[in-house]
C-alpha cells in the first residue's frame, strides 16, 4: 500500500471511529474499547474498527437502540 492510500485509509478509519462515537455517545452508550483496530492497519486484507468488550447493561441499550433504527 502507498503512503498516500494509507493516509488516506488511516483519515476515513479516524472519521469513522469519531462519527460512531458520537452517534452511539447521542443515544446514551459509550463502547470504552471502539477503536481502529491496530492488526488490521497493516494488512491487505478488510481494515476493522474493532467495537470492543462492554457490560451487560451497555449490550442491553445498543438492543434497545438497534430496535428502535429499525422500526
Amino acid at each position: 500500500m502507498g503512503r498516500v492510500q494509507e493516509r488516506d485509509w488511516v483519515a476515513e478509519a479516524n472519521d469513522t471511529e469519531e462519527a460512531l462515537k458520537a452517534a452511539l455517545h447521542a443515544v446514551g452508550i459509550i463502547l470504552p474499547s471502539l477503536r481502529i483496530d491496530p492488526a488490521s492497519q497493516g494488512a491487505d486484507g478488510p481494515r476493522l474498527i474493532d467495537l470492543g468488550r462492554c457490560n451487560i447493561g451497555v449490550a442491553q441499550k445498543l438492543t434497545e437502540a438497534l430496535k428502535k433504527a429499525a422500526e
